[in-house]
């Protein structure tokens, strides 16, 4: 995992991943990253989470490295098992999702997803490190979900991230777009 994260990966991120790394040290608590669906938003916010989960990259000093691929962060992030990262996605989106029989997927973000999230906030991390959240689409999250995740936009953790990804920015609750 030098460098980029995949060999898939599309020169046009280069620059926003690099920005995102400049900053690491002073990041926001939530960013809200958005373009034209299909230019690889949720490929940038993996590579990202995976720099913040490294535990060979670091804060201070400008070290401002892609994941190294090798340590046990790197490991279980890429193994989908990181204790300190939580992907929020849609049912119908979620290759995970076992359907409730008679059931169709939702398509929506639901309330009990951002619920969820909010136990996951309260404790500290399991590896000292970050916490990072992606929520994608951000857009698809109903009313009530938009809701409960402004109470961890208000009050996030030390060294917590949640990174909103969206098509369709317009889509998303004004209070939650303007808190990230």
């Amino acid at each position: 995992m030098t460098g980029q994260p995949a060999p898939s990966w599309p020169p046009w991120l280069d620059p926003p991943l690099a920005r995102l790394r400049a900053r690491r040290a002073r990041l926001p608590h939530a960013l809200l990253i958005h373009g034209t669906p299909g230019i690889g938003k949720s490929l940038l916010a993996r590579a990202f989470a995976a720099d913040l989960l490294c535990e060979n990259t670091s804060d201070e000093g400008g070290d401002h490295r892609a994941a190294c691929g090798h340590c046990p962060g790197c490991r279980w992030f890429a193994g989908g098992a990181h204790p300190d990262f939580r992907r929020i996605l849609p049912e119908a989106l979620d290759p995970d999702h076992i359907p409730e029989r008679g059931r169709k997927p939702s398509r929506e973000i639901r309330i009990d997803a951002l619920r969820a999230l909010g136990e996951f906030l309260t404790h500290t991390g399991h590896r000292a490190g970050w916490r990072v959240v992606i929520i994608e689409p951000a857009d698809a999250m109903n009313v009530y979900a938009a809701n409960a995740l402004l109470k961890s936009l208000e009050e996030p953790g030390q060294r917590t991230l949640l990174m909103l990804v969206s098509s369709h920015p317009d889509r998303i609750v004004p209070t939650i777009r303007s808190r990230c």
